[in-house]
Order: structure tokens, then sequence, then C-alpha cells
């Protein structure tokens, strides 16, 4: 049973709590691809607008070549946002399958504390930022993202 379907239909199979202190970059022979990263501000959360995908999501992307899992996960945060965090803390990995081609790809999860908000700038890819209570309606909201950071933060 899937743990959360995205509108484009990719889908969260599992989610993979790990001790270890750095994400691995492959698990069960297959690449980590991607990093999302759960941030908390005054009980409220970071969301950033997509506007590809015309929905809120917690900040993520790819991995690029000969970077680390938290140096992409570094500067996703900072592309999509605008804000920096320094605490950053692995808690696992998340396999998907994606939608277009029905691959299945492996993503690293973190959390993090942001202690200062600055101002969001828009870019390429995001269009706005929110700190969410996660229970205000703020429109679409990502169904992998929301689920993602409910289950890095236990919540």
């Amino acid at each position: 049973m899937p743990l959360a379907v995205s509108k484009n239909g990719t889908v969260l199979l599992d989610f993979m709590r790990l001790n270890n202190t750095e994400s691995p970059l492959e698990y069960d022979d297959m690449p980590v691809t991607f990093t999302m990263v759960g941030i908390r501000h005054e009980n409220k959360y970071v969301f950033v607008h997509n506007m590809k995908r015309q929905q809120w999501e917690i900040p993520g992307g790819g991995l690029e070549i000969g970077e680390t899992m938290a140096d992409c996960a570094q500067r996703e945060v900072w592309e999509e946002s605008s804000q920096r965090v320094s605490d950053l803390a692995f808690k696992g990995l998340i396999k998907i399958k994606l939608a277009n081609n029905q691959r299945i790809e492996f993503g690293a999860i973190y959390i993090a504390t942001l202690n200062e908000v600055t101002p969001f700038a828009v870019n390429n890819e995001m269009d706005g930022f929110i700190l969410w209570d996660l229970e205000q309606n703020i429109g679409d909201v990502g169904a992998i993202s929301k689920a993602v950071l409910k289950l890095a933060y236990g919540i």
C-alpha cells in the first residue's frame, strides 16, 4: 500500500528510517538520486510553491555530479527557498516509483531548523514561500512532500 501518491501519479512506496549520520549514495544497489528537506521554524514548516506543478512542496531536488547528499540538500534549500540552514540531520531514505516511466528511485530525507527567515526571491522553479502550520488551507499541497515531512518528524 503506497504511503502517498502525487497528482501526476508518482508513488511514495516506503520510508526507511536509518541511523547513519550520512546518507548512503546507493541503497539496494540503486543510486540515491535526490534529496528532500523538512525545515521547521517556530512550530511551522517551510514550503515553497512549485510553478510547474502548481503546488506547495518542501525543498528538494536532484543530486549534481560530485556533490554529497548533504551538500545537495543545502543547495536545494538555498535555491528553492532563499533560506540557509545549519543543523541538517539525515533521517532516512524514501523509495518512489516515478509515474512517467515506472522507474524506482531513492531519495535522502533531511530535517533542519530555520533560525532566521530571510527574504524569499522568486526563482526559475519557485514563485512562493510560506511557513505552514500543516492545518491552514494554503491551496494544493504535494502529497509526497506532506507525507515525507510527517514521516521525517514523526508527526
